[in-house]
């Protein structure tokens, strides 16, 4: 943990403590261990509340790379040959989808073909897909579901229910962190500096 939080992944080490106490916690209880080494140690990473939020014009430049990206490449050092950028059509696609609905990138990650109503502009997102655990109703401008049609044409498994189908196997959901290294990779060719995907809904 005091490597993690050394590398500045404050947050990510928080939730690790937090689950090795859940761990011998549970040991405890199937009388596997006496005691639970954790308890009475703090989180050992102090935690800031992220405050950044995008200028206009780095909203501006961002929605223009997401909608054609051509003449970007990934950042690389003097003498070697650039290389494009590696986020397709559908990663682009759940970014700007974050940025006009703001929601979560896990949520549009896992944007299913039963909670849409794309005729009414209704997006119906289960209670057990949201941080708070309730349903969610989010409202569908009309860019909004030209965007998610594009993106339905876009899956090679067009019989499948995931709007955006991860590169791993037939109709799974796209990982989360797919969203977040596509959105590095494109702030960082367009140079702008400490943004995550969560800070396009602050």
């Amino acid at each position: 943990l005091r490597g993690m939080v050394a590398r500045g992944i404050n947050a990510q080490t928080n939730k690790v403590h937090a689950l090795i106490r859940q761990c011998f916690a549970f040991a405890v209880s199937e009388e596997r261990v006496a005691v639970n080494p954790a308890l009475g140690i703090g989180a050992p990473a102090e935690q800031k509340a992220r405050t950044r939020v995008l200028a206009d014009g780095e909203l501006k430049a961002l929605w223009g790379a997401l909608i054609d990206p051509a003449g970007l490449t990934k950042p690389h050092k003097p003498g070697e040959t650039p290389k494009p950028l590696g986020a397709g059509r559908a990663l682009r696609i759940t970014l700007q989808l974050a940025m006009l609905l703001l929601v979560r990138r896990a949520e549009v990650a896992g944007m299913r073909t039963d909670e849409l109503d794309l005729e009414q502009g209704v997006w119906l997102i289960p209670g057990e897909r949201m941080k708070g655990g309730l349903p969610h109703a989010v409202p569908l401008s009309a860019r909004a579901v030209a965007l998610i049609e594009e993106a339905l044409k876009l899956r090679k498994d067009k019989t499948g229910v995931q709007v955006f189908q991860s590169f791993r196997g037939k109709d799974q959901p796209l990982l989360p962190n797919s969203v977040t290294h596509a959105m590095r990779e494109i702030t960082d060719a367009l140079e702008i500096k400490g943004v995550s995907p969560h800070d396009l809904r602050r």
